[in-house]
């Protein structure tokens, strides 16, 4: 039984089976699918389907943004509500969601009481819950506009949020050492995602990014950059195209792999830094998967961390 004693199992792309929903009796099926997924399957009866974002990603395989939006639009066909981010209603025909201003809007209404209080905390009635970067605000205002419609009140939704397990790998605060913060962010997998990260944190950021050699633009990326990173570090396939691609203002060096990357970063960290790994793309040329990345990086810092000692 979850909170506000509704039973419900997730599973799907996020690495439960699907099949695991049949070995009991649930009030709800949370079922996340992929546009792979998706670019298959015929038909999916759902009592709401949710699109949380789209970002240029996975063109190689979809071909264009467009054609990448139609095919999850796809999970809308048999909903009986459909949900999407407001940036993505190019029809108008669906319910939205969306953080702006520093508020919460559900349908271009904005959501009474609850606003961001600044990088780390958001509040409602005088209470304030702890929120781990721009991601969990996404996360936070899409799930609202989907809980709300089976009922429960905002208070219910903010006291599970609040003791929701902490996401390993993205935006991972997971290491301080002489004054220097250590963030793990491998599930980054696209520009959009470390576009989130960056949003996140203050200035003094070390950047290390790359990895695969995706099809994908990096545009988003220039300004952030400019304006909260002083050292980008480019590895993997894909560092050369970087280098290219990502004029920026600020010091760039390129390195083979990430303990490179490591080795160089400890040599010039000063206290006020943060070091933050949001690679933009995957890495499966050197890595299982993401997870694999993100421990590899974490076993780096603190290997080097402990020779400084």
């Amino acid at each position: 039984m979850n909170d506000n004693n509704i039973s419900a199992i997730a599973c799907g792309n996020n690495g439960v089976s699907v099949f695991a929903s049949l070995e009991n009796s649930y009030d709800y099926i949370i079922l996340e699918l992929s546009s792979y997924q998706l670019e298959h399957i015929k038909k999916v009866n759902s009592f709401i389907s949710i699109i949380l974002n789209l970002s240029d990603d996975h063109l190689e395989r979809h071909g264009s943004l467009e054609n990448y939006l139609a095919i999850k639009e796809k999970i809308f066909d048999y909903a009986k509500h459909k949900l999407i981010h407001k940036n993505l209603d190019h029809l108008d025909k669906y319910s939205t969601f969306e953080v702006r201003d520093e508020m919460f809007f559900i349908n271009d209404s904005v959501i009474d009481g609850l606003s961001i209080k600044d990088s780390t905390n958001i509040s409602y009635s005088s209470k304030s819950y702890f929120i781990d970067g721009r991601h969990d605000l996404h996360n936070l205002c899409a799930s609202i506009s989907v809980i709300s419609i089976i009922g429960l009140s905002l208070e219910n939704i903010l006291f599970s949020f609040d003791k929701r397990k902490r996401l390993e790998h993205r935006v991972e605060k997971f290491f301080t050492f002489n004054g220097i913060k250590f963030i793990n962010d491998s599930k980054s997998t696209n520009a959009d995602s470390t576009s989130n990260a960056l949003k996140s944190l203050d200035n003094n950021i070390i950047l290390i990014m790359g990895g695969d050699n995706k099809r994908m633009s990096y545009e988003i990326l220039k300004k952030l950059i400019n304006d909260k990173v002083k050292i980008l570090i480019m590895i993997g396939d894909n560092k050369d195209d970087l280098d290219k691609i990502i004029d920026v203002n600020i010091k760039k060096v390129c390195y083979e792999d990430l303990e490179d990357a490591i080795s160089y970063i400890f040599s010039v960290m000063i206290p006020g830094d943060t070091v933050l790994m949001s690679p933009a793309t995957s890495s499966y040329y050197m890595y299982d998967n993401y997870q694999h990345r993100g421990n590899h990086f974490k076993e780096l810092v603190k290997k080097y961390a402990s020779q400084q000692n």
